[in-house]
């Protein structure tokens, strides 16, 4: 993980073991179980998901692009 992204994001997401939890900022409680829904098909998955100002959503190298779109999908939706 890239640190200065971290600092950098208003809202930071865990993706790991398949749940999505906040580490960092206020997002919806729904949008969180939503992701966390889609990451419960694959376990295997660990990442993160920074979300800057301006919106801009920067996934970490680790989560697959096919799961990138189903939670881009998601985030569509706010």
């Amino acid at each position: 993980m890239k640190w200065l992204d971290r600092i950098a994001a208003t809202v930071l997401i865990d993706l790991k073991d398949g749940t999505a939890t906040l580490s960092k900022g206020d997002f919806p409680a729904r949008i969180l179980r939503d992701l966390s829904d889609i990451l419960s098909h694959d376990h295997k998955i660990n990442g993160y998901l920074w979300i800057k100002k301006g919106g801009r959503w920067i996934f970490s190298g680790t989560v697959p692009q096919p799961i990138q779109q189903r939670i881009r999908n998601v985030l569509a939706s706010l």
